[in-house]
Order: C-alpha cells, then sequence, then structure tokens
C-alpha cells in the first residue's frame, strides 16, 4: 500500500472583520491572528422524519431543522488586535480612540448593541492550499482575558455566529499577525495587580500574583428559528462579569476579610455577614520592551471571596484562589473599562 500524506491539523488560519450591520458580511478581514485552540465551525440539527403509519420503519429519513455556527476560539492577545476581539464582544461603540499619535489608546466599555462580525476559518487542504468557511453574524457570547506568568496573554472567545458560506472567496486580511521571540523574549512577563476591599480605585499591589482569568459571560445568549433554516434572531440575555486570580499568601488579609469582615478584625471576632467588596486594575504588557503596548484592565465594583487554602504537608507555599463577581456599579459607571495601547488609530467599533 503507498504511503499518502495527511493534512496537517495546525495549519488552520482564522481571520475577523467587522461587520456595518447584522446580514452584511465583511468583504475582508482586518486581522489574521494566531490562535492556541479553536472548535469554531459551522454546525446544523437534524431532525427525524417521523411515520405515524404506513411504513415499517420509524423514520423514513432526516430533515435539516438548523444551520448555524457555533464554537470557541482562543486567540494571541496581541497588541493591534486586541480591541477587535473586545468589540465583538462589548458591542456597538464600545471603543474610544485618545491620542494624537502612537500610542493610541482605545478605551473600550461593554455597550447592550451587540457589533456583528464576519469570521473565515481557512482550513487545509492537500499540497499547502486551503478551503474557507465564512461565518457571517459572529458574536462572542463570552469574552475571557487569561493570564499566568511566564506565558503570554490569552484571549478566549465563545462565538455564536448566524450562518456559513462554504468554498468561499479566500480572504485578504488587512494584517496578517504572527508571534516572534524578537518581540516577545523569551522570559515573559508583566501583569501587576491593584486590589482593595471598600476602595475605588484600587491602590494596593498585589506583587504575589500568578495567575487569574476574567470572564464577561451571556451565559443566556441564544439563538431562535422561526421558519427559515438560519436563526432570525439573537437573543443576549443578562450580561455578567466573573473574575479567579491565583496568588501565594503572605498574610491573610484577604482570609480575614472574607469570613471576619475586615482585614485586620479585632480579637476574638465572630464570623460577619459583611460582603467583602472592593476594586481590581490588571495591568498587563503586551510587549514587554514598549511601554507603549499595554492593556489595563479596571473593575470598580466587585464582590470577593476566597476560598480556604489547604496546607502542604511538604512545606510548599500556601496558594489561594480569589474570587470575584460583578457588583452593579450604579448608574453612569462602566462595570469593566479595557484600554488598550497600540499604533492603530481608528475604532474598532
Amino acid at each position: 500500500m503507498a504511503i499518502t500524506t495527511v493534512i496537517p491539523s495546525h495549519k488552520f488560519k482564522y481571520a475577523t472583520g467587522k461587520q456595518s450591520a447584522f446580514g452584511t458580511p465583511a468583504a475582508n478581514p482586518d486581522y489574521q491572528t494566531p490562535v492556541y485552540t479553536a472548535s469554531l465551525l459551522p454546525q446544523e440539527t437534524r431532525t427525524d422524519i417521523d411515520v405515524i403509519q404506513g411504513s415499517a420503519y420509524a423514520s423514513v429519513g432526516q430533515l435539516k431543522s438548523q444551520a448555524f455556527g457555533a464554537g470557541d476560539v482562543e486567540w494571541a492577545s496581541l497588541a493591534a488586535s486586541l480591541p477587535r476581539y473586545c468589540a465583538m464582544h462589548f458591542g456597538t461603540a464600545s471603543d474610544t480612540v485618545t491620542g494624537a499619535g502612537d500610542p493610541y489608546t482605545h478605551t473600550m466599555v461593554r455597550k447592550d448593541t451587540q457589533l456583528p462580525h464576519t469570521i473565515w476559518v481557512s482550513k487545509p487542504a492537500a499540497g499547502g492550499t486551503f478551503e474557507h468557511d465564512r461565518l457571517q453574524d459572529c458574536v462572542a457570547k463570552t469574552l475571557t482575558f487569561r493570564y499566568a506568568n511566564g506565558e503570554l496573554f490569552h484571549v478566549p472567545t465563545s462565538i455564536l455566529a448566524g450562518s456559513s458560506t462554504g468554498i468561499a472567496t479566500a480572504p485578504t486580511p488587512g494584517t496578517t499577525e504572527t508571534v516572534t521571540p524578537t518581540l516577545y523574549g523569551h522570559t515573559w512577563r508583566g501583569a501587576t495587580l491593584l486590589l482593595d476591599i471598600d476602595a475605588t480605585p484600587a491602590v494596593t499591589a498585589v506583587t504575589t500574583l500568578q495567575n487569574f482569568e476574567i470572564t464577561c459571560d451571556y451565559p443566556d445568549a441564544a439563538l431562535l428559528w422561526t421558519q427559515n433554516l438560519n436563526p432570525d434572531f439573537l437573543s443576549m440575555g443578562r450580561w455578567t462579569m466573573g473574575m479567579t486570580a491565583s496568588y501565594i499568601v503572605s498574610d491573610w488579609s484577604y482570609f480575614n476579610a472574607t469570613f471576619y469582615g475586615s482585614k485586620t478584625p479585632s480579637a476574638n471576632t465572630a464570623q460577619s455577614p459583611t460582603v467583602f467588596k472592593g476594586a481590581a486594575t490588571f495591568t498587563i504588557q503586551q510587549e514587554p520592551s514598549s511601554a507603549n503596548r499595554t492593556v489595563v484592565i479596571t473593575m470598580p465594583s466587585l464582590n470577593m471571596w476566597l476560598d480556604p487554602p489547604s496546607p502542604d504537608a511538604g512545606g510548599g507555599p500556601i496558594i489561594a484562589t480569589l474570587h470575584a463577581q460583578l457588583q452593579d456599579p450604579g448608574v453612569g459607571v462602566d462595570p469593566i473599562t479595557v484600554a488598550v495601547k497600540s499604533a492603530v488609530a481608528t475604532s474598532f467599533s
């Protein structure tokens, strides 16, 4: 038997462009960005054709009742394109640009009106060629900011798409991004956390941070069908935000705040009904060699709690997990602000 080469799975490419409106796919993507993992592809729902009588079989066939797109994409977070994936989740008019030159600051906040995007999934074919699926009317149901010490910044998304086009015309990205050692070095570092109880903005530095995840989500988002194969409506539902952060315990202040209502409780203090509230600000260096490529994530109104840490019989450090979730910050205050510095002058939303 002759040996035949197989299609390499790592050759998939993902590119994204902003649409002017639902139902109007983008002509070409703004960015083709490296991804860590991805499952975004066309999806469908099949239904058996049931027959009440007159057939010896339980079903005489199937029909396609629903066609759409869905899946997860974990993007590399790069200074130029990060606001593109934020806008896919935060919505129309979410990006305000300031600055007279490089760096421009993109200040992004959540809006109620969704901003649709087109995503091209380029599948490798034989001979180094590609076939392209174009998914249109895409929204990011979930947007996560993921940092771990010593790694590049990751931005996982969970995406819903209204429809897809097969064997689509090959996209021409405005920018094709890559991750190179000359840009990032080999020992990438660079996240700092300011965290405070009952203080906005946060001003106290946490220097023992190991990793964190901030997840913005529409947990009940759904595509809705009426008479068509593709969905007719999109329902986003309520918006939530949560955070987890792992850090090395150097004192018991957050433990005390969780259970006894204060970072510095008095002697013999009983468990308190007081909920630990505060604010958090993360600063991430997207390119450690440049102060003009930072991301600052500000959350001014959080409920917080600490998981009780466990002792290590081997004498290792105490590692604790801090949790936080959104508390309504009140009228006129944004629950999360993401400020990205880059050389891009135009708005992403």
